[in-house]
Order: structure tokens, then C-alpha cells, then sequence
């Protein structure tokens, strides 16, 4: 028998690679999860954003230019309930998506889609 105390190195590595695969698991599934909170954030920004240009069309008789002028007529709330998520904003006069990617507006049509790179991501 022995009197030693304490843990050997190599139990100690053992121990060390164990918290390591742990917090690798749960980092992996933590960056899952945000991404498919930012693709749900993403495809209700463009639902929401689609339906407030119809509001607008109906407000003002025209489609909006751009979706800046969305913004500029204070349309991005409705009854105090933001349109687009808390992950998109403005970048000069660029809406981005959560990704980090601008909404493509299409004034002839009123329809707002995704960019390519955005559509790269979510077919992931």
C-alpha cells in the first residue's frame, strides 16, 4: 500500500481531456442552436418585412424604394412590436440580416429576399 496523495500526471491529463471533450460538446451545440435561432430570426424578418411593404403600398399608393424608406416612415414597428429581430439593423441604408448579410429589396416587384451568401449559409 501506498501513502501518496493526490492524483498521478497521468491522471490528471485524464481528467483534463474529459473537461476538454465536455465543454468542446457543449460549445458545439451551443453554436447550433444560434444558428438556427438566426436562420428563424432571418425567415421571419423577411415574412414581417414582405408584409410591411403590402401596409405600405396600401399607406402610400406605392411600393417603397427602398427598405430605408420603410424605416424613414417609421413602419419598422407596428404598434410598438419590432418588425425585424433585435440581430438585424441598418448599415447605412442597408438592412443586414443576422448573418451579416444585406436583405436584397427588389422595388419593382416589393418582394424582399435573402443574398446569395445568406442562401450559401442556410443550405448548409
Amino acid at each position: 500500500m501506498s501513502d501518496k496523495k493526490g492524483f498521478t500526471p497521468i491522471e490528471s491529463v485524464m481528467v483534463l481531456l474529459l473537461i476538454s471533450a465536455a465543454i468542446f460538446l457543449i460549445v458545439k451545440k451551443y453554436n447550433q442552436l444560434e444558428f438556427e435561432a438566426n436562420k428563424t430570426r432571418a425567415y421571419m424578418d423577411i415574412k414581417n418585412l414582405n408584409f410591411v411593404i403590402k401596409i405600405y403600398k396600401y399607406r402610400y399608393g406605392k411600393l417603397p424604394d427602398s427598405l430605408y424608406e420603410i424605416k424613414k416612415k417609421n413602419l419598422l414597428k407596428l404598434e410598438s412590436t419590432p418588425v425585424v429581430s433585435d440581430k438585424s439593423f441598418f448599415k447605412g441604408k442597408q438592412l443586414i440580416d443576422p448573418f451579416g448579410n444585406p436583405y436584397i429589396y427588389d422595388n419593382k416587384t416589393g418582394k424582399v429576399n435573402f443574398s446569395d451568401n445568406t442562401l450559401l449559409l442556410l443550405k448548409k
